[in-house]
C-alpha cells in the first residue's frame, strides 16, 4: 500500500514539473517572439529616420519679375540654373508692373514658406511694401534689373544690374557723334521703374551737354511692347519731321523702329538703346536699323543673384555688396553678330 502510494505521488510531481516546464518554454518562446519583433521594427524606423525624402528640395525659392519676356526669361534662367544646381526649387511669377499684383505674389509666396526671395520691383517706392512683407517674415529679398529706393526703410541683401546709367550715356555719345552733335533728337519713355529712369537720365545728361542737340519730344508708351512703341515713335516723327536721332528705353526700340522707320521711309535716323537682346542686335548687324545698344547680360544677373543668396545662406554676415554689378558692353553694327544673349559664353565680359 505504502509502495502505490509513493509511486501515485511520484507520478503527480513530475506531471505538475512538466506542466511547469512547459509553461516556462512557452513563456520564453514568447518574450523572445516579442523581443525580435521590437528588433526589427526598430530597424525599420532606423532606416526610415536615415534615407530623406528625395522629392524635399534643398530650399525653395520665388522669383516675381515685372514682365516675361526675352529679358526676363535669361534673367529667370540665371536663377534657376544655379538654384536646381544646388538642390533647390525656383517657383516663378510675373507681376505685370502691376503694383497690388506684385504685393498679392509675394504674400502668396510667402503663404508656402518659402527661404528667399527675388523681386524686380515694379516701382523703387512702391514695391517697398511687398519687400517689407518679406522682412517681417523673415525672408530674405534680392532684386533683379531694379531696386528700391534708399529713401525706403527696407532690407535685401543685394541688387544685381548692370549700370544703367553708365550704359546711356555711352551709347548717347555714340548716336550723337553720328550726328555731329546737332540736330533734333526723341526719346521714347518707359514703365517708371529704376533702370528707365536712370537710362533716361543718362540720355538726358549727353544732350544737356552740346548746346546744338535739341530734345524736341518726349513720352511714356501706353503699351510697353513692340507695338506700343511703334505707335509712339510714328506719332512723334509725324510731329517732328526734323528728327535725326531716336533714343528709347528698352529693347523693343530698335525693333519698333524697324517697322516704324520703314513705314514713314525715315531709315536715315539713328536710334540707341538699352537692353542688347538678340532680336535688335540682329537688325544691327544685318544694317536694317542704324544705331547701337547696350548688352547687359541679362542672364548674369540671375546668375549673381543666386550666387549671392548661396553666400548668405553660408553666413548671414558675409559682406555682400549692397550692389551687385553685371558688366555691359556697346554694340553696334559692327559688333552686334558676335554677341549672343542666349549664350552668355560667347560675349566679352561672361565669366
Amino acid at each position: 500500500m505504502k509502495k502505490k502510494l509513493f509511486l501515485v505521488a511520484l507520478v503527480m510531481m513530475l506531471s505538475i514539473a512538466l506542466v511547469f516546464s512547459g509553461c516556462t518554454q512557452q513563456t520564453t518562446d514568447t518574450q523572445d517572439d516579442q523581443q525580435e519583433q521590437q528588433e526589427q521594427q526598430s530597424d525599420q524606423e532606423d532606416t526610415t529616420a536615415q534615407e530623406p525624402d528625395s522629392d524635399e528640395p534643398a530650399f525653395k525659392a520665388a522669383l516675381v519679375e515685372v514682365a516675361a519676356n526675352i529679358f526676363y526669361d535669361l534673367i529667370d534662367s540665371g536663377v534657376r540654373d544655379v538654384v536646381e544646381a544646388k538642390g533647390g526649387v525656383l517657383l516663378r511669377s510675373i507681376s505685370d508692373f502691376d503694383l497690388q499684383k506684385e504685393l498679392a505674389l509675394v504674400e502668396d509666396y510667402l503663404l508656402q514658406d518659402i527661404d528667399v526671395m527675388f523681386l524686380s520691383v515694379v516701382d523703387p517706392v512702391g514695391s517697398a511694401e511687398a519687400i517689407r512683407k518679406c522682412n517681417e517674415a523673415g525672408v530674405p529679398v534680392i532684386c533683379l534689373a531694379s531696386e528700391p529706393s534708399p529713401d525706403e526703410d527696407v532690407d535685401i541683401i543685394t541688387y544685381t544690374k548692370s549700370d544703367d546709367t553708365e550704359a546711356a550715356l555711352e551709347v548717347a555719345e555714340y548716336i550723337l557723334a553720328q550726328i555731329d552733335y546737332s540736330g533734333d533728337v526723341l526719346i521714347i519713355d518707359g514703365p517708371q521703374i529704376t533702370c528707365v529712369l536712370e537710362r533716361v537720365a543718362g540720355y538726358k545728361e549727353v544732350i544737356d551737354q552740346y548746346p546744338d542737340v535739341n530734345l524736341v519730344g518726349h513720352a511714356i508708351v501706353d503699351e510697353h511692347s513692340v507695338s506700343g512703341n511703334i505707335k509712339l515713335i510714328e506719332n512723334l516723327l509725324q510731329a517732328h519731321p526734323e528728327t535725326k536721332a531716336i533714343f528709347t528705353y528698352c529693347g523693343y526700340g530698335i525693333q519698333a523702329a524697324d517697322v516704324a522707320l520703314k513705314n514713314l521711309g525715315r531709315e536715315d535716323i539713328w536710334v540707341g538703346e538699352v537692353d542688347g537682346i538678340p532680336e535688335e542686335c540682329e537688325l544691327l548687324a544685318n544694317g536694317n536699323v542704324k544705331g547701337a545698344t547696350i548688352g547687359q547680360q541679362p542672364y548674369l544677373f540671375g546668375v549673381r543673384a543666386a550666387e549671392a543668396y548661396l553666400t548668405y545662406l553660408e553666413d548671414n554676415n558675409a559682406d555682400i555688396p549692397l550692389w551687385t554689378k553685371v558688366e555691359h558692353v556697346l554694340i553696334t553694327a559692327e559688333n552686334a553678330s558676335e554677341w549672343d544673349a542666349y549664350d552668355p559664353s560667347r560675349n566679352r565680359y561672361a565669366e
